[in-house]
């Protein structure tokens, strides 16, 4: 399946918009103009010109069956194509602020490789795929990657794996992750804006998590199995920013959220506690 944003492809178009209103232009995108195309993902027009190279974002995809995709959406920083390098022979070279989906043609694991000029990136899977469920140091040569949007089935980040990219923003959307550590996004001073959409109840925060000096924006759409959890995210805030008067967007559900609570909140950040 091949995505077809000729309409989009000047940049303009996501300029001064904020990162949740990029995400959901894209994702606008993805859901309305895909169109099907027998010939995604054979590499048709790249042949073997893109060599792998240690400067390369790589990625370990777990193809159950044929049945499996990945899709992409990305911008380069200054432009240029995108190349991709699927692992199993093929490898397309793709148009700035455009998109591509690949499958495999026999299940197995693979690496692939993206070339490093990627500036946005969004990632989904088709429903209930395994595909890629891990955020490891692949990432460590995305130098000029701001904005993450993930929508595959994610179940693990690896602590350190993002610290070298330099992230304004990121999205997580329909993943299976239930844990946050503090090594995850600790370490990514850069970060505005942090949005967790439609995935399972959080279990567990460790202190620290969300101590970022740069952090204005956070947005939970999930619940928390212990409201004491938000309490730890709120200190981790009050840390660092809440004595400057910024707000934080907040939408918690919680299983135990109570009055007391949602006044500690309102206090100094923006409130929707359903």
């Amino acid at each position: 399946m091949y995505y077809n944003w000729g309409e989009y492809q000047n940049l303009n178009n996501t300029k001064g918009l904020s990162f949740e209103q990029q995400w959901m232009k894209y994702n606008d995108i993805m859901n309305e103009s895909a169109v099907s195309s027998s010939s995604a993902g054979a590499g048709a027009g790249a042949g073997g010109r893109h060599k792998k190279k240690s400067t390369d974002i790589t990625f370990t995809f777990n193809a159950e069956s044929v049945d499996d995709e990945i899709w992409f959406g990305v911008n380069s920083f200054d432009g240029s194509d995108i190349l991709f390098n699927w692992g199993d022979g093929t490898s397309d070279v793709v148009e700035d602020n455009s998109g591509i989906g690949h499958s495999y043609s026999q299940p197995g694991v693979y690496r692939a490789t993206m070339s490093n000029n990627v500036s946005y990136l969004q990632m989904s899977s088709n429903n209930g795929s395994n595909i890629y469920t891990t955020i490891d140091n692949g990432f460590r040569n995305a130098i000029h990657l701001t904005q993450l949007s993930m929508l595959t089935y994610l179940t693990n980040i690896i602590e350190g794996s993002l610290d070298n990219c330099p992230l304004t923003g990121i999205m997580f959307k329909f993943n299976n992750i239930t844990g946050i550590t503090s090594g995850m996004f600790s370490n990514i001073q850069t970060l505005e804006h942090m949005y967790f959409l439609e995935n399972p109840p959080i279990e567990s925060v460790e202190s620290g998590s969300f101590a970022l000096p740069n952090l204005n924006e956070l947005y939970f759409y999930t619940s928390f199995t212990d409201g004491t959890l938000v309490d730890t995210i709120v200190n981790d805030l009050n840390g660092v920013l809440a004595h400057d008067g910024q707000m934080y967007s907040w939408t918690c559900r919680t299983s135990s959220t109570d009055d007391a609570r949602s006044e500690l909140l309102s206090r100094s950040f923006i409130v929707d506690c359903d």
